[in-house]
């Protein structure tokens, strides 16, 4: 017997709400819904997809930024399209570096917390950056703004001889068309379907006892997905060098 000898089947927006709405019971096989039905299900869709952009750590959305370059005395700068760094601001960043763009040697900075660079002392200090504070995108506008504020701040022998670069999770794409794909790895897609029928079951009146169904069925899914989003390390122990002296 022959494979297929492929690994590329997605799923639409449209596929997505096809199938929610055949658990449901809301159409039957070969139907397709109704306008106002499809605009529904596509709003608690994506209303998912928000909510899911708070499982935490998701490897398949970490990406590390392109080089960024910045500009003498300023401590801080906007990320996303449209702003000054023209990419797509991540939701958290957890690793940042400067690279000398020479020697193409790499420096770690150290992450700050908000309340961490609140309490630093002088903020309009210049030089070399050794750390970084990053305020994530807040209320929703034509594109999600952050900002990155970097310490000291970079002089202008630091920025003629480095750029920065940050690694962070991205945000999940919205489903703005019926045609769209799923910004999603494809081991999400069964859960897809049925978190969205999860939703939909309550307007729609199903049953309590189906809607409990499903419910279980839409929780498994996620967790059989949530459960491959793994990064594969080394884990190292050793005991405290002050153990005995306590």
């Amino acid at each position: 017997m022959a494979t297929s000898n492929s690994t590329n089947y997605s799923v639409t927006r449209a596929d997505i709400i096809k199938r929610a709405l055949r658990i449901i019971g809301a159409i039957g096989q070969g139907e397709s819904p109704s306008t106002d039905a499809t605009t529904e299900a596509a709003q608690a869709l994506n209303e998912i997809v928000k909510e899911w952009n708070a499982d935490g750590m998701q490897l398949w959305k970490y990406t590390t930024s392109t080089a960024i370059t910045w500009t003498a005395a300023t401590a801080t700068i906007s990320i996303g399209i449209g702003s000054t760094i023209a990419q797509s601001a991540p939701m958290r960043i957890t690793q940042a570096f400067t690279r000398n763009t020479a020697s193409g040697n790499d420096t770690p900075l150290l992450l700050l917390s908000k309340q961490e660079y609140d309490i630093l002392g002088n903020k309009s200090a210049a030089g070399a950056p050794s750390q970084l504070y990053y305020a994530p995108p807040g209320a929703v506008a034509t594109e999600q703004i952050g900002s990155i504020t970097l310490y000291p701040v970079p002089d202008a022998t630091w920025v003629a001889a480095n750029s920065l670069y940050v690694v962070g999770a991205k945000s999940i794409m919205d489903f703005d068309a019926t045609a769209d794909t799923a910004d999603f790895p494809s081991f999400y897609y069964n859960s897809l379907a049925w978190a969205l029928a999860d939703q939909l079951s309550y307007e729609y009146g199903v049953p309590y006892s189906q809607q409990s169904m499903i419910s279980k069925k839409a929780a498994d899914h996620k967790e059989k997905a949530l459960g491959y989003d793994q990064e594969l390390g080394s884990l190292f122990l050793q005991p405290d060098p002050n153990w005995g002296n306590w």
